[in-house]
């Protein structure tokens, strides 16, 4: 009986034995397994991060040459336009002019839209039809001198009398004592919509000194370009300081498994 408990004892320890050697390959086949998924989904991200790295940085230098093409347009056609000496600027249908005088300074509580000497006002092109009482308008006063213009308040529309096809209007400055003499709707040029306080002081200022001017604009340019190319290092920077971290702390886990 003892010889046979042996036997049978001595049978189950090598099943046990078998078993786990069983289970212990087995493990280590998974985990060889689990190794490999993760080193092909590590080069996996690893292509797709460099694939990303491309496109970003071909969309940064596309964004860098619109970036700098829109500023020299912008620099290149606002000195054109300030040096320009025609008063009647046009640009889409929109109209520029500097004011000389204060007649539209506001002296009432419930005046709007007024300006003064020095600021510069945005006319928008309208046909005569659509003004109306209290409309800030530009007009040429007198015919036979085109190139004086007025910006003053409707204070009156006389609708087409007769063969008259469009109307005629009085307009009087804010400041003003006294109306001006009426005029006819085909000497309108637009209504005000917007006014920049200072904005013609600026523009005398620029005609009256075009090297300044030009001295200004291009180290405007540089200060856009030294900013930028700051904002850039930095950025440069700070991915450097992550990857030396990245790889300290790799270092660091290699030398504990050491």
């Amino acid at each position: 009986m003892a010889k046979k408990r042996k036997k049978s004892d001595s049978l189950g320890s090598a099943k046990k034995n078998h078993q786990n050697t069983k289970g212990g390959s087995q493990s280590k086949d998974n985990k060889k397994s689990l190794n490999n998924k993760n080193k092909q989904k590590s080069s996996k991200g690893k292509k797709r991060r460099s694939v990303n790295k491309q496109k970003n940085t071909m969309i940064t230098k596309l964004m860098d040459v619109m970036f700098f093409l829109i500023i020299v347009a912008m620099l290149g056609g606002s000195f054109l336009f300030m040096i320009s000496q025609k008063e009647d600027k046009t640009v889409a249908g929109y109209r520029f002019y500097d004011v000389l005088t204060n007649s539209m300074v506001k002296t009432k509580s419930g005046q709007k839209g007024n300006f003064a000497a020095g600021d510069m006002i945005i006319v928008k092109s309208t046909k005569s039809e659509d003004v109306k009482v209290g409309d800030i308008i530009t007009f040429v006063p007198n015919k036979e001198a085109k190139d004086t213009f007025l910006t003053h308040r409707v204070i009156k529309k006389i609708e087409p009398k007769g063969d008259e096809k469009v109307p005629h209007f009085v307009t009087q400055g804010d400041s003003n004592n006294s109306p001006d003499p009426e005029i006819s709707g085909n000497n309108i040029i637009g209504k005000k919509v917007f006014s920049i306080p200072k904005a013609g002081s600026i523009v005398k200022l620029i005609r009256e000194n075009i090297l300044l001017s030009i001295v200004f604009i291009v180290a405007l340019f540089l200060l856009v370009f030294i900013i930028k190319g700051y904002f850039e290092e930095s950025e440069v920077s700070k991915k450097s300081k992550k990857v030396s971290k990245k790889s300290r702390r790799k270092s660091n886990e290699k030398s504990k498994k050491k």
